[in-house]
């Protein structure tokens, strides 16, 4: 008998934030948008439960950001 598990990770954009932002990354002035990636368990390819979730801000233009707290994004957004 095979048993096929794993992890996989899975990004959902929460929203952007009120304030305007200029990123030294790409020097774009935009709102930030805040992300969370939740790392999942599979079992023959299905999602089984949620190892970890992780919060960031991130530039909508160049993807540069950086790792916020779960309490921070939802300051930021209002929801979670």
């Amino acid at each position: 008998m095979v048993i096929i598990f794993g992890t996989k990770n899975k990004s959902e954009d929460l929203g952007a934030t009120d304030a305007e932002v200029l990123y030294a990354n790409c020097h774009n002035q935009s709102p930030w948008h805040v992300h969370v990636v939740d790392k999942k368990f599979t079992l023959f390819f299905m999602s089984i439960f949620t190892l970890s979730s992780t919060y960031y801000l991130l530039c909508p233009i160049c993807q540069y950001g950086r790792q916020i707290s779960k309490q921070d994004a939802k300051e930021l957004v209002g929801r979670t």
